[in-house]
Order: C-alpha cells, then structure tokens, then sequence
C-alpha cells in the first residue's frame, strides 16, 4: 500500500510537467505581447500591438511575433475573422501563439468575433498554439495537427460548424499522413481545458501510400484533460503507425470512449501511465495493446469501466515477452467493489491507494493531509473503504474500539513524529497492521476479535500487554494472554500464555520469556520454534492435541505439568529429541519432510511463516527422497524450473496441518515459466495460475498426477490455462526408451500433450488416465515434432475442448511411428477425435480409439486414417453396452457472441455437423461442430492456406460455401464450392480486391483438401470471369458473391464499385446467372445501390465508398424470397441490415425487388455495426440468423459473432432477432435442441469399425424409485437395465436388497451368451415355466451341466453364481488384470477355480477390509447386476 501511495503520488508529479510549462511562460509577463486582427479595418503595414490600429491577416501577426522575438504571442481576432482553405502556421519554434478573441482590455466575442475556418480540412501548427475564449467556426470536418508542438484548447472555447456534413473537429498530436522521413523521435503534447471534439489523438494519424504499416515512434504523447467533450480519446496513433509510450491526466471533461494506446489496431510499445481524478466517461476507459507497463490510476472519474485488452493474441504475446507489470490503482471511497472487481480483469495487481490522515484535535474530512479527521472518524471511513490510516503528530487514545472490519486495515505514521499514545484499552474489530508508529502510554491491546500485526519498524516506549492473536515483527510486550495464533518474529516479549481452547505459537526471531500452554488447562496446543531465544517452555494439561516443531533457536528449558495428551514431534537437523529434558516423553517423532514455500520467503521453509522463497531451496530441503511441499502463500516463478532427480513422491499442496493456505493465505503457484518435474509428482489441494501464454508442466516421462481438488486460473494479461505435457524437452532430458503417465483428475488446462513439446523422442510410451477436469484446447497425444513410441488416451471423466487428436503435424517431414489408441469410458467429448490434425507429415502404425461410454452430444467428427495416405490403420471398437445408433437428445444453452473469430461469418449444416468460417488474412479457417452454439470454444482447421506473392495471396474477405448440383452445373463439376475474395495485399485501399472460387477436393469432406475446381492443385483459386459483358472494368473488383434461388432459377449475386476515389464513390449489388461458379453467363444486372441515408455512413470523402454489401438470399416457408444485405461501413457502428423483398417476375429486373427504406436490424447500447448476416436452420427446425458485430459503443472490440433467431414471411417480411430491430441483450440465453446425430453418424474413414456384441438396446429413464443416483450400485444397474440383462420387479421397483434366484442367473447368463455369440432362446411353450427355455439353452451350450441345478426359484449362492458367469464368454475375455484371491476361497471348493477366474479378470471383488469373497451366501439382485455388468463391459470391471 505504502509502495503503490508513493507511485499515485510520483505520477501526479509527472504529470505536472504538463502545465508548468504554460504556467512558468504566463507568468513571464514581460515576454507578453498583444497583436490584433481585423480582416475588415485592419492593414498590414503596422505593428498591431495597438487595439486600435489591427493588422489585417493573421499571417502578418504571426510573422511580427516571430520578428519581435515574443515568448508568448496572443493573436487577438476582433471581427468575423475568416481562413479560406487549409492553414498552415508559419515556424514559430521560440514564440507561442495564442488565439483567442479577448484582448488585454477588451472581449471581442462579446460582439461577434470569432475565428471561422471556411472550406478547409486541415489545420498546421508551427509551433506551441494555444487556444481561449474564441469561438472556432468551420463549415466541415476539421483536424487541427500539432506536428509535435504542443497544443493547447484552454478556457473559454467554443466550437460550432456550419456545413451539413460533419465529423466533427479532430485533434491530431502528430502527424497527419506523413512521409517516412519525418523525425520520430519528438513528444507530443495535448493540453484540452474547454471545447468539443470528435477525437483528440496523442499520436500520429494516417500514412503516406509508400508506408504499409506506418513508423514506429519513440516519443510520448502527453496528453492532459481538465475540461471540454470529447466523443474519443486516442492516447496513441489512430490509422497506422506504432507509439511508444503515452502519459494520461484527466481531471475533468465528458467523454464518450478513452483508449489509451490509440485505435484498436495501434499499440504502445512501451508504458502507459494514467491519472483520472475527475471527468465523465459514457463507454469507458480501455488500456488497449499497452506492450509495456501500464500504471493507472482511478481516483474520481465517473467511468463504467476500465478493460485492459490486446486487439490480437499477438500483441498479447509481445505484452508477455516484455514482461512489465500492468496495475490498477484505485481509491475504493470512489468506485464499488464490483465495478472494482471489473475494472481489474486483466491487471497483473490491482491495488486500493485510498487514504485518510487522522490528527489530535483535528475536525476536517481525512482525504488529504491539510485537512485531517479526527482517529476515531478515520479509522470508520478506512474501515468502511479500506484506505491506509496515516497518522500525523502524536494522537492520545483512551478505552479506543475499532469499528468492526472484515478487511484489514493498515495504521500507518505520516510523519517521523507519528505517534499513538494509549490508555485503558485499545480494542481491535478485525486484522490491523501497526507500522512506522511510536507507541506510548499505559494501555493494552485486545486482540480477541481481530490479529493485531507490529511491523519490525514500531517502537515501544512502554511494554503493553497483549490478549488475543498478534504477529509482533518489533518492539517490546510484556504479557501476551488468552494467545490464539500468536507469531514472534523479531519482537521482545515477557511471556505467553495459550487460552483455554486452543493456542498456535510460533517463534522465528526476537525473544520470548516463557511459554505456557494455557493458564490451567487446553484442548488444543501447537508450538513451533525456528529461531530467536525462548526461557522456558511449560507443556500445561493439553488433552486434546498436541504438537511441538523444533527446527531451531535457543530453548533455555522445559516443564511439564498434569496430564498431557501423546503428540506429535518434528525435529530440525542436528537437535536430538533428549535435548526437550522432561518433555521429552511426551511425543512421537514424525519424520517426514515438509517444507512451506511462498514468494519473497527468506526462512528455512519449516512453517509457514518461515517459508522458503524459491522451488530450488525446497526440493533441496525435501532432499531425494521426497516429501510434501506446502505452497502457503503466492508464489511466482519467472524462469524454467528444473526439479533435482527424487527417488520418492513429491507432493506438492496448499492444504497440510488442517490449514488451508489457499483460504487463510490466498497460497497459489503462478506460472511465468515451465516446470519440469524430477520423479514421482502429485499436485493436490492447489491453485495454479498461468501467467504466461502456453506454459505449463512437464513430466519428463515421470509419473504425474493432478489431484481433484486442483484448480487452475489465468493471471494478468495472459489468455491461456496452464499446459501438461508428459514428454520433455531436448534441453531437458534426452527422451529414448521411456515410459511415463499422466494423471488427470481436476482443474482446467489450456492443452495437454503425451509426447515432447520438443524434439524427437524414440521408443517412448505415455498413458494419459483422465478422470476429472477440463481441457480447453486439445488433448495431443504426440510429440510436437516426429515421435515413436505407444501413447494412449483413457478418458473416465471430465471435458475435452477442442478433442483427441494423436498429432498436430506442422511439416512433411516429421513422422509419428507407433501405436495410439483413445478408450473413452466416461466424461464429456467435445470437438473432434482424430489421428492428426493438419494436412502434413506421416503416420505409421495404428489408431485404435475404443468407445464404451461418455457424452458425445458436442463430438463433431470421429475421424480414422482412410482416405489420409498413410501407413496406418484405423479401427474403431464399440463396446458393449454402448449404443452408437441412438439418437442424441435433449437442449444445451448459450449466450452471445457465440464467437470472438467472428467478421463475415458463414455457417451450413452439412452431413450431420455445422461448418462455420469467416474473413481471414492469407488463410481460410472452417470450423466443424456438433451443436452451433459449440463454435464459442471450437478449433477450426486451415482448408486454404495460398503461397504468398499471388494476386489472391491475402484479405481473402466474405467467404461463403455452396454446394452445386449436377443439375445446376453438370456432372464434372458438381461439388462444393467457397467463394471468397482476396488480393495480394499490397493496396492499403483494397483496390485490386475481386472475386475467386476454390472447390472442395474431397467430395463431401469439407474439411479436406481445397483448391482450383479446372486443374485440381490444392491451395490455387480459379477466378471469377464474365465473358459475355461489354464492361469488364465495370466488375473488376468484386467485394463478395453468393447464390440465390427464384422459382427454381439459380443465380449468383455480388457487390461492385463504381468511381473510386470521387466523392461519388459507392458499392452495387449485381445479379446474373451463370454457367459454373466461376463463369458469369451475360451481363448482370444492378438491383441495389445507396439511396438512403442510413446505408452512406462512412463514405462520401473521396476514400470510402457508401456501401452496399454482404448479399444473402433467404427463403420463406411460405415460398418467399428475401435478399438480405449490409448498408453503411463496416467500420462504423451504424453498419446495418437491409432488405429486398421479391416481388416476383425476373430477379434480374430491379423493379422486382424493393428494398426497405430503414434498416430491419441495426445497433443497440450493448452492440453495434451489426450486419453482414448469414442464415441456417438447425436440426430442431429452428432458424437462426448469424452476423458479425462490435460489443460495446465502438469498433474497438474487434467483431465477434452473434446468432439470434429470424423468420421469413410474405406477411411479416424478414425478422432478425425479437422484433425490436436491434440486437437482444448480451444477457439473453437461448436454448437450442441439441443436434440428436448419433455417434455412428459422427464416424468418417475407418477401415475397420467393430460393434458391440451386447449393445445398449433401451435407455434408462430413473423408473426405479428403489435405485437412486446415491446408491452405490445406481451405475451398475442403469448399465444392466439398458443392455436389457435386468429387469425390475415391477415398473417402479427394482427390489436391489432382494435375494437373485438361480432361474434369475441363468437367465442372465443366457442372455449374454445369446447376443455375444448371435443365437436366441426359444420362447416359452404354454404352461411351461418361465426359466425353463434359458436353463435348456446354459445346458445346451455348456455354461452348466444337466442336473446341475433343480431349485430354479431358490436363492443361487455366490459360489454358484460365479460357476454359471465364468463360462459365457470366450476365454480372452476374462484376461487377468488383478492378482491376488479370495481368503476365503480354497482350492478344494467347486467354485474355486470360477471365483479365481472372475476375480482375475476383474469382475468380482472380496468384501471392503475383509477381502472375503463369502461363496456360500446368497447374492442380492443388485450384487448381481455388477457382475454380469462387469461381464458384459469391461470398462466396468476392477483393475
């Protein structure tokens, strides 16, 4: 607190030099000179120093300041006074101007002076110019360019515009459009105290055509904010070019949006530091792609919230690779918890600088140091906001209670005479930290309701006696009573006595008198000793527990007395247990080692307070033959940690002793870096945070395991979970010949890999057992580079993210050799299982994935290796019991955006599955996913990626895929097809954009190969041409192209452009026919362009053109056609949706169509430039239309995706959404029918797929009410009843406690042996019992002897049942994966060897402590139900 005080107060300092420049250069009266202006009654020929002898231009004054070698020119306008045209000032370097309208004796604003500048846009700064009291008139847009001199709008200003367009008036504090040899290495400096703009940019805006990017700058932008509107504040550059560091004070003002590193596309390559005292913000403040640090400061300003955010997960990665500190700093009297809580996501800290100053005798508020309160005001208002308590001058308390608090506040001196003077007694109501204090009087502390913690800089005039908990680091105490937890840490005390329930005592530094349990007796007592000197320790009737750490310090001796409780002893190195004397009787020495570990921990690591501070120091204390590492407060480490080799397990915990650190401690291990792993490891009651993108743990081929009660999180900027990857790295470990496993029982991981994140291991084997937990990403099961070896995946529970995948090749030339097999019994899949995952490298050996379980309702795809190339095979095994046919039911929800990756977006249902992409760069993404909502967290693949240097190269814009019939475009090229358009990225305007076409390879693989539909090359696009038109030129640039159907009509539509770089430059949507996807037949036809205001936002400057664009068709039940499309720029919030409604005849005559004069779907508070919108029906028949859109009052989010449904009628037109015509509420959560494809139909390219041979036939629907999910054989029955093995004794009863009969077991066993091996059971003949056709059939097939059984209806023993159930399968399905047998079964019993068999195999167990098998009891139905479960699935079986 004290650290982050002095920041806020280093800052304002900083920030200071903003205006001492103009106040040091005002004050300098005689460097002032006046210089009037009349372009009416003026004329040049004079000084104009006299009011009433002006100069007639501007220009003159300007060069007569220069002249005279004025310090401070004012320029004062006295009529009406007008620039024709741009104005550039002339060089003042040593002279500022000031314009303004007020004289030294007279306001000529009062009679109507005022600067009006008359067709111009720009205007040029040649030196420091202020502005005050003027009114600034223009008939158009206006940017005012400082080129780096510094700028000032002070008081007084007022802004009007005449013209009917306006963008308003834009401030730029460097460059406008400059050429790449201006110097870049200048500041700039923005100072704005009254006025209204559109934007104020601190940096540069626009480039030169030369410049792809712009320049990188090394100056700062000062920009300092007391007053005025401002619509936008850009700290750094906007539209091209790269700042280096931005300073930021805001003390008063409106504002609609606050960026501090420019437009979302720009960034800071270094720091950003920013103080708000004071203004009001409509959309927020974004410290937007800030590379360095970032110190903010939110300390009045009335904001809705302050979002740290990166535009790309580049600028991410850069941010990370810098490694600089982002924090918050915030005074909590000004803003709640939870908007404090939101404004932090994403800071690295986030920090309270709140204060209030208490003096004797003092009346005022507290909030700054001239104006303190009194102790007792400020110590409510630090308890009710957690501000610092600074004391100032030496306070008197007498019988002083603290307020109750929930947080700890801190006490603090503001002054080197700083001091509390106390009589009677100061009571505490929470935690408080005494620190920088003196302390006098003859008071005491009770610290029965809170810990009372003394600083090692507190100094004690008087020994005051304690009762409660303390932590004393200094000064001196007498008497410490009724102790709770009580720690030494460098104090003097006399004495310390336990209270009578329980006493937790530790020594580290300083001196002690003498312990004392209790004063009489106590149920609980721990001491712990690791430095300092101790007197005397009395062990005082302890009888509940009892436990004594001596790992060092000076005991001077020990007492026991009465009757104590046996406890538990941990020595240091070296003391020997006969040095505790009398006490020594009293334990029982436990030898394990345990070392604590927290970040700035300089101790020995044997307490908590005493930990070690680095992973080094600990594994070297647990030594090789392991132990329990403690993480008991947040520790972060920054470089790759190497663990020594260890013989035994280490376990790694925040949970040791009863105490949890992650609670009392907030104890969490954070991740800069990776962490290799030296032997056996296991994390457990733990919080792991990743505070660097993709780093995790490596197991090096050892075995690690991430218990259930693991949790994981993301710390500061970073975006990713921790990683697990069970290889190594070369620089590690050379992996040959290895065998490792993994894990996994709880936490979230960003991605987990079997293999190397490096290298190439040889002959190394990993098994990855996941019970528990999430994996965001996929589950890889190779190496990242080639691999050979066996790696296998056993999923029992939890989630996948993206899937399974056993490689994610980059490059031909790497190979993965060796077997992979996926068993997933349980938990949920999502995403695709698949042997690789991008087209490259080779495989060689087999992919085997076995299903007997799980969730597959969010798989999109089970993929083997047919059709791939490759040496591998691929089979699929369907286990019994699992029903890969049934059909999918049931609802998932989800909210919106749906997804980040989400400009021009195009999603289909094909096949079972829903394909989605959108705009890329040089690459086209297609994602493949079971429900739509699955895109938030779906991984897409590449399916086009051209060589670089084409003129289709990049900006591949608008795709959208079509399947062409036969019918429509004749046998050979019938398929699928994507239309995209692209160029070859050298335009900064786009302006070589036009129209491409790729087909699908693959036939109906959408996610196979891509490529040119004429020649067949994969990654090579096959133009759009027209060879029928006059007016070739006229479709020379193609923005996006679709397909529409009209009275069985196919046609292609695409967006156009007419007179590029003229005010009358704009978009047409066109429609023709054609011969393939890639022949335009004739000459298209123009049915749209912009009419209407609300479609001509963003152009009409001569760069941008008035839009028409993001053509869809879309179709009516009721046989009506609608063509849906986008009006206005994209990059404005107020892009829309449009419609054109059919009204039948020709399509391709316009007087067919007629488009809607408003826009049917436009931008709500939440969400704006919402449009380019796609259409689809889901596989409930709902139907849902999906567009791109920016959260929040600007394009500065990125676009993101949004689904919401529509509907189509002649009656009611199109409908987006819910009618209201703007996008729903971000918190409106739809519910959709999940895609109800079953898991056979997800399956593509196996060569061998076996199905079960007792397959699931009916689905459990909880009938039972005597079988209950808490019920520990609820599992066994559900899988029993759907397999169709058990029936109930009713529909509603199951009667589990009953006794099963052998007619029941045979039954059973028939059934089994019948489906397995593909025979029936006759039915039963009339008359006959029941049972009778399944025991003919055991006899007839050998499972029983005749004769062997007769009592058909009494109980069948445990012994017999295992006789009946050891021979209804063939032999290789009961191999052993137990050892060990039964006690009570011997040899000479004739169920011997079945129970033996069975309980190898792991189909029956002995009873839980006992281990007996009881082979002559009865068996109830539902012990039954477990073993012909287990016989039929082997999933199930024990072992």
């Amino acid at each position: 607190m004290k650290k982050a005080f002095r920041v806020f107060l280093f800052l304002l300092a900083a920030l200071s030099c903003l205006t001492v420049f103009a106040a040091v250069a005002a004050n300098a009266a005689e460097d002032v000179v006046y210089y009037y202006i009349d372009s009416e009654a003026g004329v040049d020929n004079v000084s104009g120093r006299d009011a009433a002898k002006p100069l007639r231009t501007y220009t003159e004054a300007c060069r007569n300041a220069v002249r005279d070698g004025a310090e401070r020119a004012y320029i004062v306008v006295k009529n009406a006074y007008v620039f024709a045209g741009n104005a550039l000032e002339i060089a003042h370097p040593d002279t500022e101007f000031v314009l303004t309208s007020r004289g030294e004796h007279e306001d000529y604003g009062a009679s109507g002076a005022k600067l009006v500048i008359s067709g111009a846009r720009r205007y040029y700064l040649g030196g420091a110019t202020t502005f005050e009291n003027l009114t600034l008139e223009r008939d158009n847009s206006l940017v005012v360019v400082a080129q780096y001199n510094p700028l000032t709008f002070g008081e007084g200003m007022t802004m009007t515009c005449t013209g009917e367009t306006d963008r308003g008036l834009w401030v730029v504090g460097g460059y406008q459009s400059p050429e790449d040899t201006v110097d870049t290495t200048l500041d700039s400096h923005i100072t704005i105290k009254s006025g209204k703009f559109a934007r104020v940019i601190g940096g540069t805006r626009q480039n030169w055509n030369a410049q792809v990017d712009g320049l990188v700058y090394s100056g700062t932008h000062y920009v300092d904010i007391s007053g005025g509107e401002i619509d936008m504040l850009l700290c750094g550059s906007y539209a091209k070019h790269v700042s280096d560091s931005a300073v930021l004070h805001v003390s008063g003002g409106e504002f609609g949006s606050i960026y501090l590193g420019g437009d979302d596309t720009r960034r800071l390559d270094n720091d950003a530091a920013a103080v708000f005292t004071g203004g009001n913000v409509r959309d927020g403040i974004f410290v937007n792609n800030v590379i360095g640090a970032a110190n903010i400061t939110v300390a009045g300003i009335k904001t809705p919230l302050v979002s740290l955010t990166y535009k790309t997960e580049k600028l991410r990665a850069m941010a990370k690779e810098k490694g600089k500190t982002k924090t918050l700093y915030y005074d909590a009297r000004d803003y709640s918890a939870v908007q404090i809580e939101a404004f932090g996501v994403g800071f690295d800290r986030v920090e309270n600088i709140a204060a209030v100053y208490a003096a004797a005798d003092a009346t005022g508020s507290g909030r700054t140091a001239d104006d303190p309160a009194p102790f007792a005001d400020a110590f409510r208002t630090a308890a009710e906001s957690g501000a610092t308590l600074l004391v100032k001058g030496r306070i008197e308390l007498t019988d002083f209670a603290e307020p109750t608090h929930a947080a700890a506040i801190a006490v603090r001196g503001a002054d080197e005479n700083a001091a509390l003077v106390l009589h009677g007694s100061y009571t505490l109501g929470g935690d408080t930290t005494l620190s920088s204090l003196t302390f006098d009087g003859d008071g005491a502390f009770d610290a029965r309701r809170g810990t009372l913690t003394v600083a090692a800089d507190v100094k004690t005039t008087a020994k005051m006696n304690i009762s409660g908990a303390a932590v004393l680091r200094g000064g001196s105490f007498g008497k410490v009573t009724d102790a709770g937890r009580v720690l030494v840490d460098g104090a003097a005390v006399d004495s310390i006595t336990g209270g009578s329930t329980a006493a937790e005592i530790e020594v580290l530094a300083g001196s002690v008198g003498s312990i004392a349990s209790a004063e009489t007796a106590t149920d609980s007592f721990s001491l712990t000793i690791g430095g300092g000197e101790v007197g005397t320790v009395l062990f005082r009737a302890v009888r509940g527990s009892l436990s004594y750490a001596l790992f060092g310090g000076r005991v001077g001796g020990y007492a026991v007395e009465g009757e104590n409780v046996r406890g538990t002893l941990r020595l240091g190195d070296g003391i020997a247990v006969s040095s505790l004397g009398a006490a020594a009787a009293l334990f029982e020495t436990d030898s394990a080692r345990v070392v604590y570990l927290a970040g700035g921990g300089s101790g020995s690591g044997v307490t908590a307070n005493a930990p070690v501070g680095s992973l080094a120091d600990a594994y070297a204390a647990l030594g090789e033959a392991g132990g329990t590492l403690v993480i008991s407060g947040t520790y972060r480490f920054s470089s790759a940690f190497v663990a020594p080799a260890h013989t035994g397990r280490v376990t790694v915990t925040s949970v040791y002793g009863g105490v949890d650190y992650r609670r009392t401690a907030d104890a969490c291990l954070v991740l800069d870096a990776n962490y290799y792993i030296g032997g056996e490891t296991l994390f457990d009651s733990l919080h792991i945070d990743s505070a660097k993108a993709y780093v995790g743990f490596f197991a090096n081929y050892k075995p690690l395991t991430f218990g259930a009660d693991v949790t994981t999180g993301i710390a500061g900027t970073n975006t990713t979970y921790p990683c697990i990857v069970g290889g190594t790295d070369p620089a590690v470990l050379d992996a040959k010949d290895l065998c490792g496993s993994l894990t996994l029982d709880g936490g979230k991981w960003e991605r987990v890999r079997l293999g190397n994140s490096k290298g190439t291991p040889v002959n190394c084997d990993v098994t990855l057992t996941m019970n528990g937990g999430e994996v965001a990403d996929f589950i890889y099961m190779s190496s990242a580079q080639s691999h050979s070896g066996d790696l296998t995946v056993v999923m029992n529970g939890g989630k996948t993210g993206y899937g399974i995948v056993g490689h994610g090749y980059g490059t031909d030339s790497q190979t993965y050799s060796g077997n992979l097999t996926v068993t997933v019994n349980g938990g949920e899949i999502r995403g695709r299982i698949m042997p690789r995952y991008a087209k490259a490298g080779h495989l060689v050996g087999s992919w085997t994935v076995n299903i007997a379980g799980g969730d597959f309702a969010h798989c999109a795809e089970i993929r083997g290796t047919e059709n791939m190339g490759e040496n591998m095979t691929s089979t699929l095994n369907f286990s019994n019991g699992f029903n890969p046919d049934a059909n999918i039911s049931g609802t998932y929800t989800f909210t919106n955006p749906i997804r980040y990756f989400g400009a021009d977006p195009w999603i289909l249902f094909h096949n079972g599955a829903y394909y989605y992409t959108a705009t890329g760069g040089d690459r086209l993404m297609l994602y493949k996913v079971a429900n739509i909502g699955d895109l938030s967290t779906a991984a897409g693949a590449v399916i086009y990626a051209p060589e670089d240097g084409h003129e289709w190269s990049h900006n591949m814009w608008s795709p959208e895929i079509h399947y062409f019939s036969a019918e429509q475009v004749g046998e050979k090229d019938a398929g699928w097809y994507c239309f995209v358009t692209s160029d070859d990225g050298q335009d900064w305007n786009y302006s070589s954009l036009t129209g491409y076409v790729i087909k699908c390879l693959d036939g109906d693989d959408l996610m196979g190969r891509w490529g040119n539909p004429a020649t067949g090359e994969v990654n090579v696009p096959e133009p759009i041409v027209f060879p029928d038109t006059k007016h070739p030129d006229k479709f020379s640039w193609i923005g996006g192209m679709s397909t529409l159907e009209v009275g069985g009509e196919n046609y292609i539509i695409f967006v156009n452009e007419y007179n590029r770089d003229t005010t009358d430059f704009y978009q047409a949507l066109q429609i023709t026919k054609y011969k393939n996807p890639w022949t335009i037949i004739g000459e298209p036809s123009e049915i749209c362009v912009p009419t209407y205001d609300w479609e001509k936002v963003g152009g009409g400057d001569g760069v941008h053109p008035y839009t028409v664009e993001c053509i869809t068709g879309v179709y009516g039940d009721d046989g009506s056609v609608f063509v849906s499309y986008a009006g206005s720029a994209y990059w404005t919030s107020a892009y829309a949706v449009g419609c054109m409604t059919f009204l039948g005849g020709d399509p391709m005559n316009p007087a067919a169509w007629k488009k809607s004069e408003n826009p049917i779907f436009s931008k709500s508070a939440e969400v704006n430039g919402c449009a380019h919108a796609c259409y689809v029906t889901d596989t409930d028949g709902s139907k849902w239309a999906m567009y791109h859109a920016y959260i929040t009052g600007d394009k500065n989010t990125g676009r993101y995706a949004f689904l919401e449904p529509y509907s189509a009628s002649a009656a009611g037109g199109l409908v987006i959404g819910d009618g209201s015509g703007h996008p729903a509420p971000l918190s409106t959560v739809y519910t959709a029918g999940l895609n109800p494809t079953p898991v056979s139909g997800k399956v593509i390219g196996f060569g061998s797929v076996n199905r079960a041979k007792i397959p699931a036939t009916r689905s459990y629907d909880g009938r039972f009410a005597d079988v209950t999910e808490n019920h520990w054989f609820y599992a066994f029955v559900e899988r029993a009843y759907e397999m169709a093995l058990a029936n109930g004794t009713s529909q509603t009863k199951f009667s589990p406690d009953a006794a099963f009969t052998t007619a029941q077991a045979l039954t059973a066993a028939a059934n089994i042996h019948s489906v397995y091996n593909g025979k029936t059971v006759r039915a039963a003949g009339a008359g006959e019992a029941w049972y009778l056709p399944y025991a003919e059939y055991c006899v007839k097939n050998g499972i029983v002897q005749a004769g062997q059984f007769t009592a058909y209806d009494a109980p069948i023993t445990r012994g017999d049942m295992a006789i009946i159930f050891a021979g209804i399968l063939p032999e290789r399905d009961y191999a052993a994966v137990v050892t060990g047998a039964p006690a009570d079964v011997t040899a000479d019993m004739a169920c011997s060897a079945a129970v033996q068999k069975l309980f190898a195999a792991g189909i029956v167990g002995g009873d839980a402590g006992t281990g007996k098998y009881r082979p002559g009891d009865s068996i109830r139905r539902s012990e039954a139900c477990v073993i012909f479960t287990r016989i039929a699935v082997p999933a199930q079986r024990l072992g």
